[in-house]
């Protein structure tokens, strides 16, 4: 049986399901995305990134294509956002970000108790992936810190001609 994980008072996780939260998302991306990666990623590349990868007309084809998006919440306010993308024996972890003032209060690991719980609902799940940028140590940090292991180093080419180094990380499940 599924334990039910018990958010702090005021935090909700509320899935994405219309083109208003999708906008909020995209929002989110503009506030978050060139804040937290700019000492390490052109600023080019971060507005290529919002705006390829967190459109509200991106975001609901992805959710058609059957990937899920959520916001998170605290006090009504939003504080972040996150998209899975489930396969057939594990779920990618693509989007996890939260504002920086909601941050170093526990709430990641909330989140990803939140997400173990998703993963439980297809028996086959057997672990958790994402990518983590080289340049995020304290990223890094904390997925190590939560059962994560660095599995490989990744090259990432996008069409802006951008590369992006990363680690996928990975945490079984079973």
């Amino acid at each position: 049986m599924m334990e039910t994980v018990n958010f702090p008072k005021g935090f909700e996780i509320l899935p994405a399901k219309n083109f208003e939260h999708f906008q909020l998302i995209f929002q989110l991306a503009e506030e978050i995305i060139p804040a937290f990666y700019a000492d390490h990623i052109d600023a080019a590349h971060l507005q290529f990134f919002v705006h390829r990868f967190h459109a509200p007309e991106e975001i609901e084809r992805q959710i058609v294509a059957g990937n899920l998006y959520f916001i998170f919440s605290f006090n009504g306010m939003p504080a972040g956002y996150m998209a899975l993308y489930p396969h057939e024996d594990y779920l990618h972890i693509s989007k996890l970000y939260l504002l920086d003032r909601f941050r170093s209060f526990g709430l990641g690991k909330f989140i990803l108790n939140y997400i173990e719980q998703i993963a439980q609902l297809n028996p086959a799940c057997n672990r958790l992936e994402l990518l983590v940028s080289i340049g995020n140590p304290r990223g890094i940090d904390f997925y190590l810190r939560n059962g994560f292991e660095k599995k490989e180093y990744v090259l990432s080419r996008y069409e802006s001609g951008y590369a992006y180094e990363d680690f996928k990380m990975v945490k079984a499940l079973k």
